[in-house]
């Protein structure tokens, strides 16, 4: 539904030229105050399910398809299908990585936990060796 324009939107966009505005003289400001009121609405964006954009994506990576190909099949437009291909693999990319930054704390922890104890072992034994080498003679 196209909007219209009310008559104090009319006044407010003409201002002095409301006469030359509404008689038609100038149809170019006529029409840059049509074009302003109806582009007060917005677009409405579409939204696809989850599922609707996973089986998108497997008809290009599993069957083969272009990604064109399968927007036009689709009615959608080709970047909307390659922007959920580059996602699917980049979220794919990301689990194959072994080293997630949850890992990596885990391991560091692990390793700082090593590392201390056999620090406290290295000195014990450091002791123990002076303490014999001193008792034999």
């Amino acid at each position: 539904m196209d909007h219209i324009c009310t008559s104090e939107q009319i006044r407010f966009w003409a201002g002095s030229n409301l006469q030359h505005a509404i008689a038609g003289l100038n149809r170019c400001f006529a029409a840059k105050m049509l074009t302003r009121c109806s582009m007060s609405k917005k677009r409405q964006r579409r939204e696809f399910t989850d599922e609707f954009k996973n089986d998108a994506v497997k008809l290009v990576t599993e069957q083969g398809y272009s990604c064109s190909e399968v927007a036009t099949r689709l009615g959608l437009h080709h970047t909307n299908v390659s922007r959920w291909v580059r996602q699917a693999r980049n979220q794919i990319e990301n689990k194959a990585i072994p080293g997630s930054s949850q890992d990596l704390e885990a391991e560091v922890k692990r390793l700082r936990k090593e590392n201390k104890r056999l620090l406290m072992e290295r000195e014990i034994l450091k002791k123990a060796a002076a303490f014999f080498a001193n008792e034999s003679k």
